[in-house]
């Protein structure tokens, strides 16, 4: 049993690392202008992000009110909320240059 184990972790692994391989690829493309980059991207990326969420929410004691879905949806926008706070000075500087 235990080196059934062993052997599911050793494969994850390689999967994870092949998976990380390809999203630096699929984000230099994607950097790059490859539109279609950001269409493989997307899903891949989503995954990884759910299965994350999946584990960390089953590790967490007490009732949840997310499921990992939500979870990674509430965490996208929260990212996204902070990204256009952070982007917007450098927007009005811009503005104020013209």
């Amino acid at each position: 049993m235990r080196r059934e184990w062993e052997k599911l972790a050793r494969d994850k692994l390689r999967i994870d690392l092949n998976e990380s391989a390809s999203v630096t690829e699929l984000l230099h493309a994607w950097r790059e202008g490859d539109r279609a980059a950001l269409d493989q991207l997307v899903p891949l990326v989503y995954s990884n992000l759910r299965g994350m969420a999946a584990a960390h929410l089953h590790r967490e004691s007490g009732s949840q009110t997310l499921d990992p879905t939500a979870l990674v949806h509430e965490a996208y926008l929260r990212l996204v909320a902070r990204t256009r706070l952070l982007a917007a000075p450098s927007r009005a500087q811009d503005r104020s240059m013209q």
